[in-house]
């Protein structure tokens, strides 16, 4: 049921995307605890529906990480060259990275130190939906700059000589 727009309750579903049906309790718009079930009929209990895969020590920790690791590389100063990049990699159901793609890319070399230093981060918790280990996808931002730049472009992790 409903009271004031917030479910409390008893709750079914289905979710299309995982192929698993749920059931779920809730109070006073608070998911309690839930319940959901595989077609192999595998049981998965989950408190939250969606937890999304995570760097072992937190996002901050991963950001960090790349920070420290990234390089700007040096055939691209000389050139003067600057880039923002996104990189798109998944986290398998056991937190493997993998499946590295650059979306948007600077020059080569850029590309290449940016593929090196995410690729080499592995400490990754796999996403969770509906308590069932999944696999997801993360896209990070790069900026490769001259000096500080004069606007922030937003989330992720600046390189600047």
């Amino acid at each position: 049921m409903v009271n004031n727009f917030k479910r409390d309750g008893k709750w079914q579903g289905h979710s299309i995307r995982y192929n698993l049906s749920f059931n779920e309790e809730y109070n006073n718009g608070k998911l309690i605890n839930g319940t959901s079930i595989d077609p192999s009929g595998n049981k998965y209990n989950y408190t939250v529906q969606m937890i999304a895969a995570n760097y072992k020590g937190g996002i901050v920790n991963f950001w960090q990480y790349l920070a420290k690791t990234l390089r700007y590389p040096m055939p691209s100063v000389t050139a003067q060259r600057q880039g923002q990049l996104l990189v798109k990699f998944t986290i398998d159901q056991t937190g493997r990275p993998g499946n590295y793609e650059i979306l948007v890319h600077g020059d080569k070399y850029m590309d290449e130190e940016a593929l090196n230093a995410i690729s080499s981060a592995k400490n990754w918790l796999p996403a969770k939906h509906y308590g069932k280990l999944v696999t997801s996808s993360i896209i990070v931002p790069i900026f490769f700059c001259f000096g500080k730049p004069q606007h922030s472009f937003g989330r992720g992790v600046y390189v600047i000589i």
